[in-house]
């Protein structure tokens, strides 16, 4: 058998130290390869989550901006319909008056009495005179 000599015992405790701590560091960067492997493919991931996420928004803005498109046309669809309501309201009230008054002319005009126009037309008596000299300046002229 073999001794060893003991001046060569640091140098074998130096190189078996230098062979545990090149095994050791190969294992590390192995583990560390696989570590970055994972921590690129986790990477790879999050950004297809933040692409689908960022596609998501932006179809999110344009849907928001085109409602409110939408809500501005109706606001002003609804005004101008406000606006054509309040107008046929408005003449309406001034209407019927005019009806009245034209419906009455024609009675008065056709003859009929006065009292039955003031009935009929709901008018006053003094109304229904002047309409009733208004219809005779009408015949006349």
């Amino acid at each position: 058998m073999n001794a060893i000599a003991p001046d060569n015992l640091p140098l074998l405790v130096l190189a078996a130290a230098l062979a545990l701590a090149a095994g050791g560091s190969v294992v590390a960067g192995l583990a560390l390869a696989r570590r970055n492997r994972a921590l690129g493919k986790a990477l790879a991931v999050q950004h297809e989550r933040i692409d689908g996420l960022e596609r998501d928004l932006g179809a999110i803005l344009t849907c928001s901006r085109r409602i409110g498109d939408r809500l501005a046309d109706s606001e002003r669809a609804r005004a101008a319909l406000q606006k054509q309501l309040d107008r046929l309201r408005h003449h309406a009230q001034g209407g019927d008056e005019h009806l009245a008054v034209e419906h009455a002319m024609k009675l008065l005009s056709g003859g009929l009495p006065l009292d039955e126009v003031v009935r009929v037309c709901e008018l006053s008596e003094g109304e229904a005179e002047i309409l009733q000299s208004l219809a005779r300046f009408r015949a006349a002229a």
